[in-house]
């Protein structure tokens, strides 16, 4: 087992690499499967905060994706930043938390 901490920036990429690869997937296998299986399965969304994200994507159960993992691990912002922003709404409107 190893320990890393996952900074502001780039640290997400960490995650892609080791941990997000998709290569496994679960769900509907038997336990020893998941254990043999090669790989971790893709990050899912959980949690109660995503109510307040009010996204339609970023939502319980579904897969997160590298976009939103760079937004959000990466900038600060909200996971579904690229589509706010394709959508006429300000980098202003995007970011998360306090300053």
């Amino acid at each position: 087992m190893s320990l890393r901490a996952v900074h502001a920036g780039t640290g997400y990429q960490y995650l892609l690499r080791s941990v997000a690869t998709h290569d496994a997937d679960p769900q509907g296998m038997a336990l020893s499967d998941y254990y043999a299986a090669k790989g971790t399965p893709p990050g899912r969304w959980i949690g109660r905060g995503l109510d307040g994200l009010d996204s339609e994507n970023a939502t319980a159960g579904a897969v997160v994706t590298e976009a939103q993992m760079a937004a959000l691990y990466g900038e600060g912002l909200h996971p579904d930043t690229d589509q706010m922003m394709a959508d006429g709404r300000g980098l202003s409107s995007c970011k998360l938390g306090r300053s």
